[in-house]
């Protein structure tokens, strides 16, 4: 068993996180905001299992605070660290400031983070417009009408060797985070 800091914890949530989301995002494992919440949630428990005192609780509604956070850690029963997750939003909404704000301030967390993950799909536009793919043979089967890049996204597994398929993956994706404070 290995005790591990809290200082650990948030430089892995300052540098280590970041990449590790963006290998997940070009490898299709992440479409929507809850895949992100996963995402974050299975490599938080991955450096935690180490240290049985820390605890990572997703979604976590508090009847203190009366707000919803997406993921919460815990040491030795106290908040140490509040993280809110939005996909393809510019800025901090409102109600997750207040979330934040509230768990800073009545559940006595120590750093609250702001994860914002935004796919980067400008290269992704250019190589369906240059090639004006109408229908794209893959392993998966037969993906129809590439204008509609949501939809070609779902269908890859991630696990595809067929190099047409693989340029159709987006690229450089791009993802803000922000400390929303600490004390």
């Amino acid at each position: 068993m290995r005790i591990i800091h809290l200082y650990e914890i948030e430089k892995f949530l300052k540098h280590t996180l970041k990449s590790k989301l963006q290998t997940d995002l070009r490898n299709l494992r992440i479409l929507k905001e809850g895949d992100v919440e996963c995402s974050t949630y299975y490599h938080l428990r991955k450096i935690l299992k180490a240290d049985p005192d820390w605890r990572v609780f997703a979604r976590k509604f508090s009847t203190k605070t009366r707000f919803y956070t997406d993921l919460v850690i815990f040491h030795h029963r106290k908040a140490r660290i509040a993280i809110e997750i939005k996909w393809r939003k510019k800025s901090i909404p409102e109600k997750d400031r207040r979330a934040l704000a509230s768990a800073r301030k009545i559940l006595g967390v120590k750093k609250t983070y702001f994860y914002c993950v935004m796919p980067d799909a400008s290269s992704y536009k250019n190589c369906l417009q240059k090639e004006r793919l109408k229908n794209i043979d893959c392993s998966n089967g037969l993906l129809t009408s590439a204008t509609r890049a949501s939809r070609i996204s779902k269908s890859f597994s991630g696990s595809e060797k067929n190099s047409e398929c693989n340029r159709l993956k987006p690229h450089g994706p791009s993802l803000r985070m922000r400390t929303a404070g600490s004390t």
